[in-house]
C-alpha cells in the first residue's frame, strides 16, 4: 500500500482545521501523512493541529512565517515523502470515508499519472467528462483541457508524486493552483476523470472565512462599488501566457486562454449571488468588464479569429448580461454558467443565431 502525502496549507484555521482533520482521519485508505502547515496564523491554529499530531502519529505540523498559501504548500511539497500526494484546504473535507481509497485504486487500476474527482461546491456544480485521458495526444490534450475543473485547481486532484517537478509561483494567493498544473502538464502523460463527488468546498458566508482567496477577489474599486473576479483574471493571464505556450500550440493557447477569461466572467455572477451582492450590484460589475478591451478583445479572439465578430453592439451585450444576472438570482435558478459561454461564443460568430434568439434561449430554458 502505497504512502498518500497530504499538505494542508493553514491560516488562522483554529476555527475549522479540527473538522478537516478529524475527517481526514476516519478515511478508509490508512497510509497517510499529512502535513499542516502552519502559515505564521496570529490565532490558536498550530495549537489545534499539534494536539491531533499528539494523537495521531500521521498528522505533521510545520510552523513558518506567513508567507501566503504557495509558500505553506511549497513547505509542504519539501517534506513529503508519499508515493502519491494531494492538497486540502483547512477548511474543506472529504465528501466521503472513501475518497483517498477510491483515488488510489483507480490510480493504480488505470495506470494514470494523476486522478480528477468531481466535488461540492456552494457556488455551482462541477461538470467533468468521465473516463482516461491520453495527454500525449494534443487533440485529446486540448479537450480535457475544455472542462473548467480538470486542471485549475490542486485539492480535487491524486498526482504521483515523482512527476511534481515544479513548485507554487511565490507570492501568488489567487490562481496559483492552476500555474502550478500546467506547469507540471508536460510531466504528466494520462490521467482518470471520476464522475463522483469525493471532495467537500466550502467558502464565504458558509465558514465565515475572510481569509478566502475567492472572498479577496470581489473587492471594492471607486466609490465602494464592487468589482468581478474578471479583473484578477486578466492579471493571472499575464502570469499563465507564458506557461500556455509551452502547453499548446499557438492557436490553441489563444483559445485556452479566452475560454478561461470567460469562464471567470461566468463564475462573477455565481460567486457575487452566493456573497449576496445586491443585483443592481452584479450587474454593475458585469458591465464594467463588458467595458473593458481585454473582454472585447478576448472574444473577438476565440479559436484563433476563425470567423468574424458577428456584433459588438454594446446595448445587446448588456441586455444579455442583466437577463442573466437575473436568471441566477431567480428562486429556480439552474446552473446556467455553461449555457452562458455557449451563448457568447454564438453570437460572436457568423455560425449563431441573432442576439435576440440567444436572450430568449437564456429565457426559456
Amino acid at each position: 500500500m502505497k504512502k498518500v502525502s497530504i499538505i494542508i496549507p493553514a491560516y488562522n484555521a483554529a476555527g475549522h482545521i479540527g473538522r478537516c482533520l478529524d475527517n481526514i482521519t476516519k478515511q478508509t485508505y490508512k497510509n497517510l501523512e499529512v502535513i499542516v502547515v502552519v502559515d505564521g496564523a496570529t490565532d490558536n491554529t498550530a495549537q489545534v493541529a499539534q494536539e491531533y499530531a499528539d494523537k495521531y502519529p500521521f498528522i505533521k505540523v510545520i510552523v513558518q512565517p506567513n508567507g501566503g498559501t504557495s509558500s505553506a504548500r511549497n513547505n509542504g511539497l519539501n517534506h513529503a515523502t508519499g508515493e502519491y500526494l494531494t492538497f486540502i484546504d483547512s477548511d474543506d473535507t472529504y465528501a466521503k470515508p472513501y475518497s483517498i481509497e477510491k483515488m488510489v485504486k483507480t490510480m493504480e487500476k488505470q495506470n494514470v499519472d494523476m486522478v480528477v474527482c468531481d466535488f461540492v461546491h456552494p457556488v455551482f456544480q462541477t461538470w467533468h467528462r468521465k473516463g482516461r485521458f491520453d495527454l500525449t495526444n494534443p487533440e485529446v490534450k486540448k479537450d480535457w483541457l475544455s472542462d473548467l475543473f480538470s486542471h485549475t485547481m490542486v485539492w480535487n486532484k491524486l498526482y504521483k508524486r515523482e512527476l511534481i517537478t515544479t513548485s507554487f509561483t511565490h507570492g501568488m494567493y489567487f490562481g496559483e493552483d492552476d500555474i502550478f498544473n500546467l506547469c507540471n502538464l508536460s510531466n504528466i502523460k494520462s490521467v482518470y476523470c471520476l464522475n463522483e463527488v469525493l471532495y467537500n468546498y466550502y467558502t464565504g458566508p458558509q465558514v465565515n472565512n475572510e481569509t478566502s482567496a475567492i472572498d479577496k477577489v470581489v473587492n471594492h474599486g471607486e466609490q465602494e462599488k464592487p468589482k468581478g473576479m474578471f479583473f484578477t483574471l486578466i492579471d493571472l493571464d499575464k502570469a499563465r501566457a507564458d506557461v500556455v505556450s509551452k502547453c499548446l500550440n499557438a492557436k490553441d493557447a489563444r483559445w485556452f486562454r479566452a475560454q478561461r477569461y470567460m469562464c471567470g466572467f461566468v463564475y462573477d455572477v455565481q460567486y457575487m449571488k452566493h456573497l449576496r451582492l445586491p443585483i443592481e450590484a452584479q450587474k454593475y460589475c458585469m458591465h464594467e468588464e463588458l467595458a473593458t478591451p481585454q473582454f472585447m478583445d478576448m472574444l473577438c479572439g476565440l479559436e484563433g479569429a476563425v470567423y468574424e465578430a458577428k456584433t459588438t453592439d454594446m446595448t445587446e451585450l448588456v441586455a444579455l448580461v442583466d437577463r442573466y444576472v437575473d436568471l441566477i438570482n431567480a428562486s429556480n435558478a439552474k446552473d446556467w454558467g455553461k449555457m452562458l459561454m455557449d451563448v457568447f461564443f454564438n453570437i460572436f460568430y457568423n455560425k449563431c443565431e441573432p442576439v435576440e434568439d440567444a436572450v430568449a434561449q437564456l429565457y426559456y430554458a
